[in-house]
């Protein structure tokens, strides 16, 4: 979020979104899947992927593999 937060205050917006590849990593729990959003226990990390997909969507990247999506797994392999 913070490089998010430091480009709206520099008034910038993310250069080369063609190069932006985002996924949600620690924050995504491994269970709770069939509550979307809610299923997500810990309030910080809910606000951390809410808040992450909301900056996606304002950056307008097309490589993105939210929380939820069936292309959405481990990190790692990316």
């Amino acid at each position: 979020p913070q490089a998010f937060e430091g480009l709206r205050q520099a008034g910038r917006k993310v250069w080369r979104v063609s190069s932006i590849v985002a996924t949600a990593d620690h924050n995504t729990p491994t269970t709770g899947w069939e509550l979307g959003y809610d299923g997500i226990a810990d309030p910080i990390s809910k606000e951390q992927i809410t808040t992450l997909d909301a900056n996606i969507k304002e950056s307008g990247a097309a490589a993105f593999f939210p929380f939820l999506s069936r292309r959405q797994g481990i990190v790692h392999v990316i």
